[in-house]
């Protein structure tokens, strides 16, 4: 919400592909202009998670990009008109897929939360993996692990205390 308008994300088939799209709504929810793809290249794409700077949106969604990868977490950062401010930054990096991920602006920096496979033969195992990202999208940490359970940490959600303290529930 940025005092005059909101955005929603979503994923839909085009094709055999999905993408992720954007759309500004008012604020009795009516559609401002047409949607935009937030995913852009030809590979499947889901999320996208959304965080408001004041000035801009910070996005993150997965997609298979990248020949022989999994799932990779990408971020970009785009205008109030959706117009991108940069290229595509991924995220994530390892042989397993990299999931589900979720945003939050702190209020000088963007904090990316994802699953991340931990075991290429058990795809149902996963770790949670978190990193920071400076106001213009740069990375400002390594990926690290944030929580390794026995079992798997799943569906992550983020939020930022006014203090700059993060909360994290899985």
């Amino acid at each position: 919400w940025t005092g005059a308008a909101c955005a929603a994300s979503w994923w839909a088939y085009q094709g055999a592909k999905a993408r992720v799209f954007v759309s500004p709504l008012d604020r009795l929810g009516q559609r401002l202009g047409e949607a935009e793809a937030v995913s852009l290249l030809p590979a499947d794409a889901f999320g996208a998670a959304l965080a408001w700077t004041g000035r801009e949106v910070g996005a993150v969604w997965q997609d298979r990009r990248d020949p022989g990868a999994g799932y990779e977490v990408y971020f970009n950062r785009f205008d109030p008109t959706g117009a991108r401010l940069g290229p595509d930054l991924r995220v994530s990096g390892t042989a397993g897929h990299s999931i589900q991920p979720v945003l939050v602006w702190t209020g000088t920096d963007f904090v990316v939360v994802w699953q991340e496979a931990i075991d290429r033969r058990d795809p149902s195992r996963f770790v949670l993996a978190v990193r920071r990202l400076d106001a213009t999208g740069r990375p400002a940490t390594p990926a690290l692990v944030l929580a390794a359970i026995p079992r798997s940490a799943e569906g992550p959600s983020i939020a930022a205390a006014p203090d700059g303290t993060l909360g994290v529930a899985w």
